[in-house]
């Protein structure tokens, strides 16, 4: 039995309503915080993969509930 091929993920700049949506909608998920004896058994490769992981996450700009952020809002 065969699948269907997956529709392509469409990736919208932010500048159209679509984009703009996907964008306000996403809840990122944090990226593992490993204990420093697991990232030195990392490869090096995987130590790449892990700090693009993060670097793209904190380029999200996710706002955290703390407590000055909970005085402005």
């Amino acid at each position: 039995m065969t699948h269907p091929p997956e529709p392509p993920e469409v990736d919208y700049p932010l500048t159209t309503k679509e984009g703009w949506a996907a964008f306000v909608n996403e809840i990122p998920a944090p990226p593992l915080m490993l204990p420093p004896a697991v990232l030195q058994r990392l490869t090096e490769t995987e130590r790449t993969d892990h700090d693009t992981a993060r670097e793209d996450y904190h380029a999200q700009l996710v706002i955290v509930s703390t407590p000055t952020v909970q005085v402005l809002v």
